[in-house]
C-alpha cells in the first residue's frame, strides 16, 4: 500500500537540508518550510525557512533536537515564471523579498526573518542546491531575477503530472 504525500513525524534534527515540512512551530495553520543550515565557521544552526503568505520567511532553531514537525519525502521543484516579473541584470528584483535569482553558482532564494516586534527582519539567501543559509548578497552579477514562481512536490513513485503545488509566489502577490 502506498500513501501520498510520503510522510513522517520527526525532530527538525533528524531532517536533512532542503527537506519539506510543516507543522513548524505551534499555531494551527502551520505553513509548509523547507530546512536550512547556517554554518560561518563559529556558529551552525539549523532552522527553517516558512512559505508564508507574506513570501519566504526563516527562523533559527534553538532545540532542534526537540522541535516535531511532519517532514514529507519527495523532492522539490521550484519553477520560475519566464513571463512575469524577471530581469536579466541586478535591477529592481536584485534585493527583494522572495526573488530566485540564478547565478553561475546555483540558484539562490532572497529570504528575509520573520518579523518580531513590528521590525523586518534581516534578509538574507537561501543557497538552494545545498539548503545553506547565508547573509552574503553575492548576486550583482546574476544571470535571471524571478519575482514570480512556483515550488512543488515530486515523488519518485509519482507522476510527474500528480506533481504537488506547494506555493506560489509574486513580488507583489502572495504565496
Amino acid at each position: 500500500m502506498k500513501i501520498f504525500p510520503n510522510a513522517k513525524v520527526q525532530t527538525l534534527k533528524d531532517c536533512h537540508p532542503g527537506q519539506l515540512v510543516r507543522g513548524y512551530g505551534y499555531s494551527e495553520d502551520s505553513d509548509f518550510g523547507i530546512v536550512f543550515d547556517f554554518d560561518n565557521g563559529d556558529i551552525k544552526k539549523r532552522g527553517v525557512i516558512s512559505l508564508t503568505k507574506n513570501g519566504p520567511e526563516y527562523s533559527f532553531d534553538e532545540e532542534p533536537d526537540i522541535a516535531k514537525v511532519l517532514a514529507y519525502g519527495g523532492e522539490l521543484v521550484f519553477e520560475a515564471n519566464q513571463l512575469q516579473h524577471c530581469e536579466s541584470r541586478a535591477s529592481s528584483l536584485y534585493d527583494q523579498k522572495g526573488v530566485l535569482v540564478g547565478t553561475a553558482a546555483g540558484w539562490s532564494l532572497n529570504v528575509q526573518a520573520e518579523e518580531q516586534f513590528g521590525r523586518r527582519g534581516r534578509r538574507a539567501q537561501l543557497h538552494l542546491p545545498s539548503a545553506m543559509l547565508s547573509f552574503g548578497h553575492d548576486q550583482a552579477q546574476g544571470v535571471g531575477f524571478f519575482g514570480s514562481w512556483s515550488v512543488y512536490l515530486e515523488d519518485e513513485d509519482r507522476p510527474v503530472e500528480r506533481r504537488v503545488l506547494i506555493a506560489k509566489f509574486t513580488v507583489k502577490g502572495e504565496v
